[in-house]
C-alpha cells in the first residue's frame, strides 16, 4: 500500500510517501503562514523524488490536528482534493502522533499550548510500536497538569524543537489501512481546540 502522508498542523509541516508502512521520501516544510505557497510544490517534488506518479498511491493520510486552524485545514483540503480526484480513500491520525519519540513505549501524554491560558492533552500508550487507548483531545488548565501526568512516564511537550517520527507515523498509518479504517473525504473529521 503506497500512501501520501500530510500533516500541517504545527510550525513544521510534513509531506511524505510511504510504502507498506515504510517511509520512502519525506519533506519537512515551515508551517504557518509560509506553508501555502510551498505545500503543493512540495507534494510534486516528493513524487518526483520517489519516481512515483499520483496514480500509484492507494490512500492519503491526513493529520487532523489539534493545531493551527489554517494548517489543519490546508492538509485536509489537499487530502480531500486528491482523494476525490484519484478516487482513493483517506486515513486520519491525530497530528501529535507524528512527534512521538522513537524510544517511547508504555503510557504517554502529549501536552500542547491551546492558547488563552489552557493546554490540550492527549494520552495513550505505545504497545508493539503502535499507539493504543488514545484519549480524545481535552483542554486543561496548567494547574491540572501535574496531577494528571504524575504517573505517566512519557510526557511530550508540543514545541517547535520536536522532530517528526516519520517511521512511526508511517507504520501506524499502514496498521490503520490493514484494519480497514478507511474514510471518504466527507468522513474526515478535524480536531480544533476551540
Amino acid at each position: 500500500m503506497k500512501c501520501l502522508v500530510v500533516d500541517s498542523s504545527t510550525d513544521q509541516a510534513l509531506v511524505a510517501l510511504s510504502d507498506h508502512g515504510i517511509p520512502v521520501v519525506e519533506i519537512l516544510l515551515p508551517g504557518g503562514k509560509k506553508l501555502s505557497p510551498s505545500l503543493f510544490p512540495a507534494v510534486k517534488t516528493l513524487f518526483e523524488q520517489a519516481g512515483w506518479k499520483m496514480k500509484d498511491i492507494s490512500a492519503i493520510a491526513i493529520g487532523t490536528g489539534p493545531g493551527s486552524y489554517m494548517g489543519v485545514r490546508s492538509a485536509a483540503t489537499l487530502g480531500k482534493t486528491l482523494s476525490y480526484a484519484l478516487s482513493i480513500p483517506m486515513l486520519s491520525f491525530l497530528s501529535p502522533l507524528a512527534f512521538i519519540p522513537e524510544d517511547c513505549s508504555g503510557s504517554f501524554a502529549y501536552v500542547g499550548d491551546a492558547k488563552m491560558g489552557e493546554l490540550f492533552l492527549i494520552t495513550g500508550q505505545i504497545e508493539d510500536g503502535l499507539p493504543i487507548n488514545l484519549s480524545s483531545t481535552s483542554l486543561i488548565s496548567p494547574d491540572e497538569l501535574p496531577q494528571i501526568i504524575k504517573e505517566i512516564p512519557w510526557v511530550i511537550e508540543g514545541q517547535k524543537d520536536l522532530r517528526c517520527n516519520i517511521p512511526f507515523i508511517s507504520h501506524y498509518i499502514y496498521h490503520l489501512w490493514l484494519e480497514g479504517k478507511l474514510l471518504t473525504p466527507q468522513e474526515l473529521t478535524l480536531t480544533y481546540i476551540r
